[in-house]
């Protein structure tokens, strides 16, 4: 007979990760399935930025914050558009979430929280990440996990892809996965799907969100697997059209996104910055060169020299934007 689960996770990525912990912290027997050939998906390349309010390092820090201004920021951002039970729920469990990986180890970076200005910022500080991005939470959740697969209550299958959901009369309680033994079905009392987006599935991308174009920094395993096989068993794609082109919302020409009505609220700051930078480029450059002593303009990676613009543009048109965070921005990205 085959063996069932208490609960049958698909994904080993953040959220399977801590789900599967979780359940083994209750004394349940998980089983986990990840198509790659290692678990913590994203986390691996990720900032693991994560915002929210009322969380206890706001507090030591003496920013006031809550759920309710969190709740009532979104929706100043977006226009109270979307899920709204799901936005919720979210930023109920949001400080949470915050205050459980403190309490397993994670070290927050130093700045941290802080407004950041690469899209839409709140209005207060609630962004939270590690020293080392989002490796700063697989650094934690990886001796749980450990600790946990050799009491046996956590087992995972790696090099495994979901192929398909199973059935007995109207429940479904088993996955059917490919791997290198062939077709199996792993069977579980409760079923969790937690494989991530669908950002490296262009083809997906394309019927979801006809037009508008793929800008993604998705993890390579992110194909919509789960996606497309809840809908040939009945299930709905919800919300599409409230997808943003890209981080920023940076548009190839003045009003192109806003004449598809797919942002909302106020004129994007990253837009405008990208606008500022390209139209005073060569003035800046003319900044650069006089402080780049004994080194010549032409020798600095383009890129770097973009950087640069914009922190300039920052710092001289943008005063709602402290210059410590424009310089701390530029370093960021422009490291290897």
């Amino acid at each position: 007979m085959a063996k069932t689960y208490n609960i049958l996770i698909v994904g080993a990525g953040t959220s399977g990760m801590a789900c599967a912990i979780t359940a083994a912290e209750r004394g349940l027997r998980v089983g986990v399935i990840e198509k790659s050939d290692i678990i913590g998906g994203a986390l691996h390349w990720s900032g693991g930025h994560m915002s929210a309010g009322g969380t206890r390092l706001q507090k030591r820090k003496g920013i006031e914050d809550s759920e309710e201004k969190h709740l009532e920021d979104i929706y100043r951002i977006n226009g109270k558009s979307g899920n709204l039970a799901l936005t919720e729920i979210a930023v109920k469990e949001a400080p949470k979430t915050i205050d459980w990986l403190e309490d397993i180890g994670f070290e927050f970076a130093p700045e941290c929280p802080r407004i950041i200005y690469g899209h839409i910022a709140y209005e207060t500080a609630r962004t939270h990440y590690g020293t080392e991005k989002a490796m700063s939470i697989y650094k934690v959740l990886e001796p749980l996990w450990k600790k946990y697969e050799r009491s046996g209550h956590i087992e995972f299958h790696l090099k495994t892809k979901m192929s398909g959901l199973g059935r007995t009369g109207n429940r479904f309680d088993y996955v059917l996965c490919q791997n290198e033994r062939g077709t199996q079905e792993i069977h579980g009392k409760h079923i969790v799907l937690t494989t991530g987006g669908y950002g490296s599935n262009p083809e997906f991308f394309g019927k979801k969100h006809p037009g508008i174009p793929l800008v993604s920094s998705c993890y390579p395993t992110a194909t919509a697997d789960a996606h497309q096989i809840l809908e040939e068993n009945g299930g709905v794609f919800h919300m599409g059209q409230y997808h943003l082109p890209s981080l920023g919302g940076i548009e190839k020409e003045v009003g192109e996104i806003e004449k598809k009505k797919r942002l909302t609220g106020d004129t994007r700051l990253l837009n405008a910055l990208y606008y500022e930078s390209m139209k005073n480029s060569e003035l800046y450059d003319s900044y650069i060169k006089r402080k780049a002593e004994n080194w010549e303009l032409e020798r600095i990676a383009r890129l770097d020299r973009i950087l640069m613009h914009m922190a300039i543009s920052e710092m001289l048109k943008f005063e709602e934007i402290p210059v410590k965070d424009s310089i701390y921005e530029s370093l960021e990205v422009a490291k290897p």
